[in-house]
């Protein structure tokens, strides 16, 4: 299946770019305001998805905005999504979904909040008919894919947004 034309991963070569970017993450572990990729280095939350998009949607030499820890402890993917609408909403646009590669997707906290705690950048499955996956580090696991459809996720996917081509 091709993927749609209203994406910034339009082809498969920027598909498998996407997907070598994430694997060249995965094992790293988090790291506050870092972005430095494998066992030794260390990678933060918002980083890690300006590495995942940076030469893509997002020109080569974008910095990603440094902040406390504290100020996203609590919130922090309502934080980083307001951000992102703010400064790059010609880059990341609103969609409703459902996620595609390439999307960056927000959870909430729990089901009936507004909170959204955490965020990642939409994969494709490891074989063409498995179901779509995210990359994501968490605090005390790293870099790492989980499944969309994981119950722990899927229930609490709060909202998208997409590379622009």
């Amino acid at each position: 299946m091709n993927p749609p034309p209203d994406t910034w991963y339009n082809t498969p070569e920027r598909i498998a770019q996407l997907v070598a970017r994430a694997q060249a993450w995965e094992g790293t572990p988090w790291r506050a305001n870092s972005a430095f990729p494998g066992a030794g280095g260390g990678v933060s939350c918002h980083h890690l998805q300006v590495e995942m998009h940076r030469g893509g949607p997002l020109p080569s030499d974008f910095i990603a905005p440094r902040g406390n820890v504290r100020e996203f402890i609590n919130g922090p993917a309502t934080a980083i999504l307001d951000w992102t609408d703010e400064h790059l909403g010609e880059v990341f646009k609103k969609v409703e979904g459902p996620a595609i590669a390439g999307d960056v997707v927000f959870f909430r906290a729990e089901r009936e909040s507004s909170q959204l705690l955490h965020f990642g950048t939409v994969v494709p499955g490891i074989e063409p008919h498995h179901t779509l996956r995210f990359v994501h580090v968490l605090l005390f696991k790293g870099v790492m894919f989980s499944e969309m459809e994981d119950a722990t996720y899927a229930t609490l996917l709060a909202a998208i947004r997409r590379p622009a081509p």
